[in-house]
């Protein structure tokens, strides 16, 4: 296989591998495609479940990277981060709440992109609720800590009885959120 990239650095951060390196400005893509060899393979092993990365940092780390560079922001549905890192869903999850919570300044967009999206996604009020079908839970656990900050008489968003993906906004809480991100 044959993978062709690119990275964009900062001057400082050219200037910087160049040192840890120790190659001219002419060798360093040469060196970079190298360490990229290496990234691509571990990768490849990982989502052949061939490879187990057991620190938590190092997942963490991993899929920062996945979201910031590979999904342009996005982040993942939990069920194929649990598919890539060969975790149960339980697992994803809980991946996916440790890293927005260890990287919630570095993330800030790509959450209020999620919040939006599912703000835009709700269907229109009927009975004080809005139905949306979310394929992140994390987000909808997200949303709740929000509501509960902003005004704790806010009532949570929950999953509709008898659906897997299916939520209830409550329009109170719809309102307030609307109000936060406008969407």
């Amino acid at each position: 296989m044959n993978v062709n990239t690119s990275v964009n650095l900062t001057p400082a951060e050219e200037a910087e591998l160049q040192e840890v390196l120790r190659c001219t400005q002419a060798e360093l893509n040469a060196r970079m495609a190298e360490f990229g060899r290496a990234a691509l393979r571990e990768y490849v092993d990982m989502l052949l479940g061939q490879a187990v990365l057991r620190s938590p940092d190092n997942r963490e780390h991993r899929l920062l990277l996945i979201i910031t560079e590979a999904f342009n922001g996005r982040i993942p549905k939990a069920a194929d981060i649990g598919r890539w890192f060969n975790l149960t869903s339980t697992g994803a999850s809980s991946l996916i709440r440790k890293l927005l919570s260890r990287y919630r300044l570095r993330l800030d967009q790509p959450i209020r992109d999620a919040v939006i999206a599912l703000l835009q996604d709700c269907e229109a009020e009927a009975d004080g609720f809005r139905h949306v079908t979310v394929t992140n839970p994390i987000v909808i656990e997200y949303l709740n800590d929000i509501l509960a900050e902003r005004n704790g008489d806010l009532k949570r968003i929950l999953r509709e009885a008898g659906t897997g993906m299916s939520y209830l906004v409550p329009e109170d809480s719809y309102l307030e959120l609307a109000g936060v991100y406008h969407p």
